[in-house]
């Protein structure tokens, strides 16, 4: 198992914004991995509304949130990543965590599409992850 595996969820919010998402996790090295999904203001048919997702892993390479590419292999590594974390420690969660949790991953999955070049609308609050 390698050293970024999550090894501890620590916290999933929804927040009062219309349903923007954090996720915060504990790495098995002890590092914080923590995941911002932005709502967007253009909800779907089924009214979900989510474009921005943006990632910080302490000791990465850089000290700024990354914003993630709709589709892009960084993307498709942290669904696997969140998959196995489930399938691996889920019984280990609270289970109201781990419903927002699924619920969060339902999004990333079906979010709007940011592609290559295009400028994020919106961004994590300030601070964030801290």
């Amino acid at each position: 198992m390698s050293s970024d595996a999550l090894a501890r969820l620590m916290s999933v919010d929804v927040f009062r914004d219309g349903g923007s998402y954090e996720a915060r996790f504990a790495t098995k090295d002890g590092r914080l991995m923590a995941l911002w999904l932005q709502r967007s203001a253009m909800p779907d048919a089924d009214g979900m509304h989510h474009r921005e997702l943006f990632l910080h892993e302490d000791g990465g390479f850089t000290p700024h949130p990354r914003l993630l590419t709709t589709g892009s292999r960084e993307e498709q590594d942290l669904l696997q990543r969140l998959a196995d974390f489930v399938a691996r420690r889920g019984q280990d969660c609270d289970p109201d965590e781990l419903a927002r949790l699924r619920q969060m991953i339902a999004c990333i999955e079906r979010r709007e599409p940011l592609f290559p070049g295009m400028q994020s609308a919106r961004s994590p609050p300030p601070g964030w992850p801290n």
